[in-house]
């Protein structure tokens, strides 16, 4: 008996030693400021418990990947999700001006993406926050109570894009654009351009040209990235660009692209929305499919489609046209992208509610007690198995024999 309460609290002991290990404890003040949250700690910032890149004594957030971003807002706060930084492997919180608060959070992946954030707090593996201090020894903003921090909503969106010259021009023709957007954060970055014929161009214009090879009918689209970082579209963004053929030219026809419209990055189940874009210069496109990369291929004559993923995992989407010479085309380059359905960490136990430290110390205590009833079971079938010296296995009288010193 003594020997089975020994090893039960050697098991419970280790258990709680081994978790204590990864408790960091971090300075308040740090560079003339002080930080006002550490991964969940609150106002009393009394430690960084997660230990998930954020180093408080040297003030800076590290990922290997580039999946850090720093947020800075005005006053002392203990959250703050306004005017983010491009994602960087290395931030940190100096440079800041009194009277600001500086946010840096490390995330499991690159959450700005072509279609916008795509990230929430289960993608977090650390954050941290820190006030750089009053000006002038006056208060800005009182500190407010620490509320689980989100994502600021975004104000941007692409407003239009426009043909300024060369619709309807015969091939090879000379197309121009413009495109405009609007942000209420900041003024636009940068504009990525989809000419509807394979090829796209990334510029800080707003205006560009573009040379088409072929006659038909083409889709064109814009994005614009907005002073977050988030690259941003709309229906107004997409136009029509109708080019001139000649009795010389060959048929030619593409699928031009494929677009995850929406759903791209959330949780399963998610309803997927994409658009196939194509051409043909001898004639309409006669249909378009999509290989959903999850089943069975789906076929629509307007080129949308909206698809179910009922599991979480990683997808290949191929789209086709249908020329007007009967031949499905596409499948690759611009017309293959992959889609991410993504799950949440379980933090429950399904159906009970439990969480789930909890069923992991019953897990570790469940496999304690088991270990110890194996091994004495092993110790009694060993004894049992070995004939006594002088005697029988099966109960004979052992003789006692002396040893000498």
């Amino acid at each position: 008996m003594k020997s089975f309460i020994l090893l039960l609290l050697t098991g419970v002991l280790s258990f709680f030693t081994i978790a204590s290990l990864s408790a960091v404890h971090a300075a308040v003040s740090f560079d003339g400021g002080y930080y006002t949250n550490l991964c969940g700690s609150g106002v009393n910032a009394a430690g960084d418990t997660c230990n998930g890149g954020c180093d408080p004594a040297q003030g800076s957030c590290t990922s290997p990947q580039p999946y850090v971003v720093k947020y800075i807002c005005d006053g002392q706060q203990t959250t703050c999700r306004n005017n983010a930084s491009h994602f960087e492997t290395t931030q940190s919180v100096t440079g800041a001006t009194c009277g600001t608060t500086v946010e840096v959070d490390v995330y499991k992946k690159s959450c700005q993406t072509l279609f916008g954030w795509f990230c929430n707090d289960s993608d977090r593996t650390d954050f941290m926050t820190w006030y750089a201090g009053d000006c002038n020894g006056t208060t800005t903003t009182q500190i407010q109570a620490y509320a689980t921090p989100t994502p600021a909503p975004s104000y941007s969106s692409c407003t239009s894009l426009t043909v300024t010259s060369g619709n309807n021009s015969t091939e090879p023709a000379t197309v121009s654009f413009n495109a405009q957007g609007s942000d209420t954060a900041g003024p636009i970055g940068d504009y990525l351009y989809y000419f509807g014929d394979g090829q796209q161009q990334e510029t800080a214009n707003n205006q560009v040209s573009h040379q088409y090879q072929s006659s038909g009918t083409f889709s064109a689209r814009a994005f614009v990235k907005d002073a977050s970082g988030n690259w941003k579209t709309a229906s107004a963004c997409e136009t029509k660009v109708t080019v001139a053929g000649s009795s010389l030219e060959t048929q030619k026809s593409a699928c031009s692209n494929l677009f995850i419209v929406s759903g791209n990055y959330t949780q399963a189940p998610s309803q997927v929305s994409f658009e196939v874009t194509g051409f043909d210069n001898k004639g309409a496109v006669r249909g378009y499919r999509v290989d959903p990369g999850s089943g069975q291929l789906q076929e629509s004559s307007t080129g949308t489609f909206t698809i179910s993923y009922p599991t979480a995992g990683t997808y290949t989407i191929k789209g086709y046209v249908l020329d007007s010479q009967n031949n499905w085309i596409g499948g690759t380059g611009t017309c293959a992208r992959t889609l991410y359905v993504t799950t949440q960490p379980l933090t429950r136990q399904p159906g009970t509610g439990t969480p789930t430290i909890f069923t992991i110390v019953a897990i570790l205590g469940g496999a304690v007690g088991f270990s110890f009833l194996l091994v004495s079971k092993m110790q009694t079938e060993r004894t049992r198995a070995i004939p006594a010296r002088g005697g029988s296995a099966f109960g004979g009288k052992r003789k006692r024999k002396s040893r000498r010193a």
